[in-house]
């Protein structure tokens, strides 16, 4: 069964402090799964890492490491809404209360009926509400 993984729960693989018994365990499954993204998601990390470096909060050899260890899971990036689909993605997006961001990974996990490894509580409460089943995230 694929699974379904936004950046908060990836970063959290990133920043030892953000780590966690249940974000490991997510991880795990990970490795064992087909993880699919949204087409933002690189950008998403990236620009976290980004300002991980930038903040000092994260030195070059751990960002390194994570993104090799990232690289090596079996990701795929989904193709996203095409453009005439814009409008009805905002409108999902208004009505579960999330950006239009954060709306992309419910989306994709409601259309993969597969589980959502997230650490945001607003994304993992709109992804209960529909029925997807959250990992990585106590209730």
């Amino acid at each position: 069964m694929p699974l379904v993984v936004d950046a908060s729960m990836a970063l959290a693989w990133c920043y030892p402090d953000e780590r966690s018994e249940a974000t490991d365990a997510v991880l795990d499954d990970a490795r064992a799964a087909t993880v699919v993204v949204p087409p933002h998601f690189p950008a998403e990390v990236a620009n976290a890492l980004w300002a991980g470096l930038r903040s000092e909060r994260l030195e070059e050899e751990l960002m390194d490491a994570f993104v090799e260890a990232l690289a090596a899971l079996d990701i795929q990036v989904d193709a996203g809404p095409d453009i005439a689909r814009l409008g009805d993605v905002a409108k999902g997006a208004l009505k579960n209360k999330l950006t239009a961001y954060d709306n992309a990974y419910l989306e994709l996990a409601h259309m993969l009926r597969c589980p959502l490894g997230t650490l945001d509580k607003e994304l993992a409460r709109a992804a209960r509400h529909v029925g997807i089943p959250v990992v990585g995230l106590d209730a």
